[in-house]
């Protein structure tokens, strides 16, 4: 999963880890997946511990992206 935007409450971004944790099921070993978030904002530091934590090595933060060539190639 990807999400591309501003690292902020009003976006809701707690859901989308919850989502990502019961998906990846990670108490049981659930499947492989993967969720890369670009972007900055007053979540940043909240989103790396989770990407340190219960979200390890299955949440990738690539920081803000300049360009929409950039985009696409993230999507690529």
């Amino acid at each position: 999963a990807v999400y591309v935007g501003r690292l902020s409450r009003e976006k809701n971004l707690g859901l989308l880890l919850g989502m990502m944790e019961r998906l990846a099921g990670v108490e049981a070993g659930g499947p492989d997946v993967r969720l890369v978030i670009a972007g900055s904002g007053p979540l940043q530091a909240e989103l790396e511990e989770a990407g340190r934590g219960r979200l390890r090595g299955r949440m990738h933060l690539v920081g803000p992206l300049c360009s929409r060539e950039a985009v696409r190639q993230l999507l690529a």
